[in-house]
């Protein structure tokens, strides 16, 4: 039986969650654009063919899913190579909105973090901190969440938990990003951003959210980075915490 059907309060709440995750994001592409000049270079791999993460299961440990078209104007400015926007749903309470998107070009994929596209279209950050999340083979994956409000309080808060995927390393931020950009075009070869999101409303604490988004993240986690290249790290480089592969 398909969860999604099983409520109509979750069903909004989910599709609901999965708008918040595709469309919100673009605000970060308009006037943020650059970390410094060195992540204007383009980096040296090959672009992601599209389509690729289509190939994410909709079926992902207890979670159902199905994908929520963007329309064109908001695929443009999340400025990828490949990108997927879902809704995903666990029982008749908990949803999550997943949006990932990968390109090449680390200028393009930096801005689209969620401290500057939700704050970007009036929404206030409540909370923002490091997290790990653990995986089913003992990886942690280290991720940052938020918590952002928007008009009173009865209207509910979003949660989103947000991290990146540089050459097939985790990372909860930039930093990983911004140093290898300063090996010059080819110090990444591409760059996955990861953002789930759950709206606090009134069947869902925040508490409850934020259970959700780590318990999605840990059961989408790997399935995402199997889709992406794998990429031979560089034995010279420090290794980095939270390493993927």
């Amino acid at each position: 039986m398909d969860m999604l059907s099983d409520s109509g309060s979750v069903r909004r709440r989910v599709i609901a969650a999965a708008i918040v995750a595709g469309c919100l994001l673009v605000a970060g592409g308009i006037g943020h654009r650059m970390l410094t000049r060195h992540l204007d270079l383009a980096v040296g791999g090959e672009p992601i063919p599209a389509g690729t993460l289509n190939g994410l299961p909709l079926e992902l440990g207890g979670w159902q899913g199905r994908n929520v078209p963007l329309d064109e104007e908001v695929i443009r400015r999340t400025d990828t190579d490949d990108r997927v926007n879902r809704a995903y749903a666990r029982g008749t309470s908990d949803a999550v909105g997943l949006f990932v998107g990968a390109g090449i070009r680390a200028r393009d994929l930096s801005p689209h973090r969620p401290e500057v596209c939700y704050t970007g279209v009036g929404y206030t950050l409540v909370e923002a901190r490091d997290a790990t999340v653990k995986l089913a083979d003992g990886t942690d994956l280290p991720c940052r969440l938020f918590r952002f409000s928007k008009g009173s309080l009865s209207g509910g808060t979003v949660t989103v938990l947000n991290y990146f995927i540089v050459d097939g390393q985790y990372c909860p931020d930039v930093e990983l990003l911004r140093s290898r950009s300063w090996r010059g075009s080819k110090g990444v070869r591409y760059v996955a951003r990861v953002m789930i999101t759950a709206i606090t409303g009134q069947s869902l604490s925040a508490d409850q959210s934020e259970r959700a988004v780590m318990d999605f993240g840990a059961a989408s986690a790997r399935e995402i980075l199997a889709l992406l290249p794998q990429v031979k790290q560089d034995p010279t480089s420090a290794p980095t915490e939270g390493a993927g592969l």
